[in-house]
């Protein structure tokens, strides 16, 4: 690492903080691993009908991103559900 991250008293300044910065200046490549996310708790099973051309194209991103496809189908859907409820 080259320099310390600061310390962040909320997730407002952290968040600002992470909007403007260079990370260059605080993270190397060397210093990165592969992670997984958690996302929500997974309670409730469903059963959705897609098209074999759009599952081939998220199993295509999802590789792309390292990621399993479903994973990939729960993020987009907690990330763009905002969008809908307005």
């Amino acid at each position: 690492m080259k320099k310390p991250f600061p310390k962040f008293k909320n997730n407002a300044e952290f968040k600002k903080f992470f909007e403007k910065a260079d990370l260059s200046e605080y993270i190397e490549t060397k210093d990165l691993h592969p992670t997984s996310f958690r996302l929500k708790k997974q309670d409730r099973v469903i059963t959705l009908r897609l098209s074999s051309a759009l599952v081939s194209a998220l199993k295509k991103a999802a590789e792309k991103h390292q990621t399993q496809y479903q994973r990939l189908i729960r993020y987009i859907l907690e990330e763009n559900i905002a969008h809908y409820l307005r």
